[in-house]
């Protein structure tokens, strides 16, 4: 189960997408895993991320996951971007780094597009 979810953890949370439902990381998976206290906000249908930038003079951002990484960029130093997601428990993280797993990269190009849109 915990390979399942793995490809999808972006940091410490789980980016809300429709590509999650498709690759069966659907609702009732979700319960399962914050019931097994992998992940928390299901039940509260998820929390809303708020990103701003890293650097003073342009908006930088990096989201990483696990063998990827998301570079935010924009000319605009005041930007900000929100993503509603899950949040994968410090046991969760601990769990994760037990194992050899590769990010989806569908899934964190659509992260990206959702960010520029």
């Amino acid at each position: 189960m915990i390979s399942k979810l793995a490809p999808f953890v972006i940091g410490n949370s789980i980016y809300i997408d429709d590509t999650l439902e498709n690759l069966e990381i659907n609702f009732n998976f979700l319960l399962e895993m914050e019931d097994l206290t992998i992940v928390s906000g299901i039940k509260g249908n998820g929390l809303s991320l708020q990103h701003s930038s890293s650097d003073k003079d342009i908006f930088k951002s990096n989201l990483i996951s696990l063998n990827k990484i998301l570079m935010i960029e924009n000319e605009d130093k005041n930007k900000t971007f929100s993503l509603k997601c899950y949040k994968v428990t410090k046991l969760g993280t601990d769990i994760l780094k037990l194992g050899d797993f590769k990010s989806n990269e569908k899934y964190i190009l659509n992260i990206g597009n959702k960010i520029k849109d």
